[in-house]
Formats: C-alpha cells, sequence, structure tokens
C-alpha cells in the first residue's frame, strides 16, 4: 500500500470522528480536481494532479480574500 492511501485512509477514519461541523466544510481539494477530470474526460497523471494540488495551495491569498469580500457584499446586498 502506497503512502497516499495510507495518509487516505488515516485522513477517513479521523473525518469519521470529527464532528458534522467539519465534515460538512472540509474542501476536499483532490476529490474536486478528480470529478473535473471524470466530467471532462481528461487523462491526467498521479503527477499532474500533485501539481495541480501544489499549485492550487500556493495561491495568492489575495484571491481568497477578494472572493469572501465580494460574498459578503453579494449576501448583504440580498443577491445570495
Amino acid at each position: 500500500m502506497n503512502s497516499t492511501k495510507v495518509l487516505k485512509s488515516e485522513l477517513d477514519k479521523w473525518k469519521e470522528a470529527c464532528p458534522i461541523d467539519f465534515n460538512d466544510r472540509f474542501i476536499d481539494i483532490r476529490e474536486d480536481i478528480e470529478c473535473e477530470i471524470k466530467h471532462y474526460k481528461l487523462k491526467v497523471s498521479e503527477e499532474e494532479i500533485e501539481k495541480v494540488i501544489q499549485a492550487y495551495m500556493e495561491q495568492d491569498l489575495f484571491e481568497h480574500i477578494s472572493f469572501i469580500l465580494f460574498l459578503i457584499s453579494e449576501v448583504q446586498a440580498g443577491n445570495l
């Protein structure tokens, strides 16, 4: 069993023991990426997935903050 599968197994066990709130708010980036790969029927290697995950994790925090502020303004304007 490779280390990724072991870590996923441990993460799955850990998530089961966590409060529901965590499970509702947890974002599984790998699952999102794999879903898009499947949806668009892309051929992507494990190494490429890892690079995408790394790039996602390193993206500019400013992008997150700007989007959060946009969502707050939309909620306050009654648009969401």
